[in-house]
């Protein structure tokens, strides 16, 4: 229900905020993922600081810290149902928490592949991995690396034709960047921000 009760207060956010007009933009991006793009509120946030570089986008974060794809209680199994979206782009960031909850990869696989069948339906559907960690080396109780998450969402990605961006690509794995072992802080942040309008550009959903 923690899932369900946070993806409703996102659906409240949408549904609060006015559409912006659209000349170089296409439409709303709805960025869905767990607390590394939510570590901020107000004018330190993703969201606060990507609408400044695409102020005529529509641009709603909904994240929450333990959210995941198929973890089980106690953590947050990340609920989006397909018809609560009015947008055009449905950017996934998740996968950390199952790394770190020692989530097996077929479920995982799974799980993410049955967000694109549900979502790519609707809309355009990017998948971003996750972004890069202080300790890249780093395995779960199951001798598992992030990295082998991260190949787990190309390939499924990949199979049903979602782009993908690579989250390592936001910011180096350098502690300049990072609050603690795992979260951005404010520099961090406005580097995400910037590379993410980078691969929009990239992509052809945004001009410089």
């Amino acid at each position: 229900m923690a899932g369900f009760g946070a993806a409703f207060l996102c659906l409240a956010l949408s549904l609060a905020l006015p559409g912006a007009a659209r000349a170089d933009w296409k439409g709303t991006i709805y960025i869905w993922g767990d607390s590394n793009v939510n570590t901020y509120d107000g004018t330190r946030s993703l969201q606060h600081q990507l609408q400044r570089r695409l102020p005529k986008a529509n641009i709603k974060v909904c994240a929450r810290g333990l959210w995941t794809l198929s973890g089980p209680p106690p953590h947050f199994k990340a609920v989006f149902p397909v018809d609560w979206i009015a947008g055009d782009l449905f950017v996934v960031q998740l996968g950390l928490n199952d790394f770190a909850t020692h989530q097996p990869l077929e479920p995982f696989r799974a799980a993410y592949r049955d967000v694109l069948r549900d979502h790519k339906q609707r809309y355009t559907v990017i998948c971003m991995t996750p972004i890069a960690q202080r300790n890249e080396n780093a395995t779960n109780r199951l001798g598992l690396r992030l990295e082998d998450y991260r190949r787990a969402i190309r390939a499924e990605c990949n199979a049903a034709g979602a782009s993908v961006i690579e989250g390592t690509d936001a910011f180096p794995s350098h502690p300049r960047y990072f609050k603690d072992h795992v979260h951005p802080n404010e520099a961090g942040t406005r580097r995400m921000a910037v590379w993410l309008k980078k691969e929009l550009v990239r992509l052809g959903w945004a001009s410089e």
